[in-house]
């Protein structure tokens, strides 16, 4: 039995308005709305939704790294 997610759950924050914790956080959810965008399998291109799907889960892996790197 899953649990139901109320909607303002869904609905994202302003992320704060400065320095790395702002950008990081916009920068999250400018991925998270293009995730939310993602148009599901055509039949004239089902291949184009998996390389957009590998597209954002690598800027999303490259965010996370620099994220890292810079919060050492």
């Amino acid at each position: 039995m899953s649990a139901v997610i109320p909607s303002s759950r869904l609905v994202p924050r302003m992320p704060p308005d400065a320095g790395i914790a702002g950008r990081l956080s916009g920068r999250l959810l400018d991925l998270a709305e293009q995730v939310r965008r993602l148009d599901p399998p055509g039949r004239c291109d089902p291949e184009q939704f998996w390389r957009n799907k590998t597209e954002l889960a690598g800027q999303i892996a490259a965010l996370a790294w620099d994220a890292g790197e810079r919060l050492r």
